[in-house]
């Protein structure tokens, strides 16, 4: 009986309230907003099948889909290379004129001899240095992903006749920094 007693008790002062003090806790939200920053799929500047002795002008346009939420800062590393096709051992090298730009859409305004650009106009296609900032594009007015277009027009003013035969291919490379 002195256990059942004593047992009881113990469940009794179980169930009496504590004196203790007042208690808080808390809990972390967090969030992060992801930047988007790149480039989709470029469609490619050709300038076709060009017949040694072709006088000009030819022209190409190519250009790159830049997917963004921020502001970014536009570079050409290559530089005076930006563009230059090279073709079979021995051949000389065929420059192309650039004209460049950003736009909202995928393809140049103007004219094909005078394009246009809405969003940004690059004054130089072939920049001095790799470090050389071509464009600066402000961050959209909204935080939803934009879509802005990276054109370059090319033009081959006439190619010699002893232009040696062949394929001739080159790079342009753009690099966009999140400013």
């Amino acid at each position: 009986m002195k256990k059942l007693a004593i047992a009881a008790a113990a469940v009794a002062a179980l169930a009496l309230p504590s004196l203790a003090s007042a208690q808080s806790g808390q809990v972390t939200a967090s969030a992060t907003i992801s930047t988007i920053l790149d480039f989709g799929t470029p469609s490619d500047m050709a300038f076709g099948n060009i017949l040694p002795g072709s006088a000009g002008p030819i022209r190409a346009q190519g250009s790159i889909p830049l997917v963004r939420n921020v502001g970014v800062k536009l570079f050409l590393p290559d530089g005076a290379s930006t563009g230059v096709l090279t073709g079979p051992a021995g051949s000389t090298a065929i420059t192309p004129a650039l004209s460049c730009g950003v736009n909202s859409t995928a393809v140049a305004g103007g004219t094909a001899a005078a394009p246009t650009y809405d969003v940004f106009t690059i004054t130089s296609c072939r920049p001095g240095t790799p470090a050389t900032e071509v464009a600066t594009l402000a961050a959209p007015t909204t935080a939803a992903e934009q879509t802005s277009h990276v054109i370059f027009n090319g033009t081959i003013t006439s190619v010699p006749q002893t232009q040696v035969p062949g394929y001739y291919s080159g790079v342009i490379k753009v690099q966009a920094v999140a400013n």
